[in-house]
């Protein structure tokens, strides 16, 4: 009896590992699909057409997209200018691989260099010429908003809304806005950057709740913990966030939503906040071009997981020599 216990038990624990570690590289693999894509004609006949947009206004809006004339992308400025009432929304031409490294010529750390021959073993890393485009495409746009906000009388209260070309939009991101907006960061919350989407399983840190929505990281004075981000679907800047990400960014050192937790990290007066509940949905089966498979990076970078792991192929490799 206590021998079939035993065994039961181990068969157990060795099922939820098995499960455990399962679940977390689908979720890894499954990044991409992890929301579902927009119906035939959504926006022109949803029944939410009627809602106005959040009170805060922002003033400029573009779509980072390959082909600025693909149909995904005029169609995502269209729903921003709807859902988001941005109505200056266009697509923006992004930085391809090879305009990638013809522009960062001298420019780039011997590091990065390596990991563009090689491959990145971490999500932080740029791993290929393409997340070197990505990177410089929302740099382009940070330095043409401050251009475009110098020669305004309000440029600290400029705002500037970016997506990327997988993202989109709905009459859930209209409500989901607003309370951000007009609500959860109207009053005591003043912000840099507003992340319009919940981030990807990686992301780690001391966090506090903002209202119903909104979150940012909390004050951790005593482990000073890293703060980790991943994920630039969507996110609303204003000047003084642009104003500060860029000379970080000028260093090429990591990908574009990993330069948000590290500035988040070190520097306390980087205002960082995001959603969670997604404003900015992903379209299924999009692959980003700046996918490179590295099942590693998304991997969970908690150790606990993988202590439970080894504990339980201990667990079987001593019950096979009990038995």
């Amino acid at each position: 009896m206590e021998l079939h216990a035993r065994a039961s038990w181990t068969q157990a624990a060795i099922a939820l590992a098995v499960a455990l570690m399962a679940a977390d590289i689908a979720l890894a693999l499954l990044l991409v699909v992890i929301a579902p894509s927009p119906p035939a004609e959504k926006v022109q006949h949803s029944r939410y057409h009627w809602l106005a947009p959040p009170a805060t206004r922002v003033d400029e809006g573009y779509v980072i997209a390959l082909d600025p004339e693909a149909p995904h992308a005029l169609q995502l400025a269209q729903e921003a200018r709807l859902w988001l009432g941005v109505p200056s929304t266009r697509p923006w031409r992004a930085v391809n691989a090879s305009a990638a490294l013809a522009r960062s010529v001298g420019l780039l750390p011997l590091y990065t260099r390596l990991t563009m021959r090689i491959g990145r073993h971490e999500h932080m890393q740029i791993g290929r010429p393409a997340a070197l485009g990505c990177l410089l495409s929302h740099m382009d746009l940070w330095a043409r908003f401050l251009g475009n906000a110098s020669s305004s009388s309000s440029s600290s209260s400029r705002i500037m809304l970016v997506l990327e070309e997988d993202a989109w939009l709905d009459e859930t991101s209209t409500q989901r806005l607003h309370m951000l907006l007009d609500s959860d960061l109207a009053h005591d919350e003043p912000w840099d950057i507003l992340l319009l989407e919940t981030g990807h399983i990686n992301i780690g840190g001391a966090m506090r709740r903002v209202g119903k929505l909104g979150m940012t990281w909390a004050n951790d004075t005593t482990t000073m913990q890293h703060r980790a981000w991943m994920g630039t679907r969507g996110y609303l800047l204003r000047a003084s966030g642009a104003r500060k990400l860029l000379p970080f960014a000028r260093e090429f050192n990591v990908q574009v939503d990993a330069l948000l937790g590290l500035v988040s990290t070190f520097e306390p007066d980087f205002r960082m906040y995001w959603t969670r509940a997604n404003v900015a949905h992903q379209r299924v089966l999009s692959l980003s071009t700046v996918h490179d498979w590295c099942i590693k990076c998304h991997m969970p970078q908690n150790p606990r997981w993988y202590v439970f792991a080894v504990a339980c192929a201990i667990v079987v490799a001593l019950r096979k020599r009990i038995y």
